[in-house]
């Protein structure tokens, strides 16, 4: 799948580069349920380290205006307009992820996630909330905690050849093979 040329020029011009993606803006408990709030965080917290920080969110529906405008307005004041993109159309994520340094899942609440499934198929370190088990592969942080997931990306993104050879190594099942 193709990328839209301002996603794609956004990804080519920022180093290292992170994503993440939520079907839509929900909330779980009062919080927000895909950590769209988190990963803003993560990126003001890594633009003091990378200053050519990327960081792309996928959310195809937006569900709730008034809180996109509320974290817009958290980038604007974290210092991170030019760091953060939110896409709000409907992208395949496989190209995007593919393109990615590492994919962040920092939901509240989760099932088996097949975002985190296709980062790691792609060789893609995938950080994920420990709120629900998770792939063999996948780096955990604890749940809503800004600090532990600010020191586990900065682990990853410290030693991306490590991170990728040892993704390597993971025997993927052949599901499509068994269920033929």
């Amino acid at each position: 799948g193709s990328i839209p040329a301002a996603v794609r020029s956004f990804m080519e011009t920022h180093h290292p580069v992170l994503s993440a993606n939520a079907f839509r803006i929900a909330f779980h408990e009062g919080v927000d349920l895909y950590g769209l709030d988190m990963c803003v965080e993560l990126c003001a917290d890594l633009k003091e380290t990378h200053p050519r920080v990327g960081f792309v969110f996928c959310l195809p529906v937006v569900g709730a205006e008034e809180y996109l405008r509320e974290i817009r307005s958290r980038i604007a004041a974290r210092g991170v307009e030019s760091n953060f993109l939110v896409v709000t159309e409907a992208l395949p994520l496989c190209p995007i992820l593919q393109r990615s340094d590492l994919f962040v899942r920092p939901t509240n609440t989760d099932g088996d996630a097949l975002s985190v499934r296709e980062a790691l198929y792609l060789r893609v370190p995938a950080l994920a909330s420990d709120v629900v088990p998770r792939p063999r592969g996948t780096r955990l942080f604890r749940t809503r905690d800004a600090a532990d997931l600010r020191r586990r990306a900065l682990e990853i993104l410290g030693d991306p050849e490590g991170e990728r050879a040892a993704l390597s190594r993971i025997e993927v099942p052949d599901n499509l093979g068994r269920i033929l």
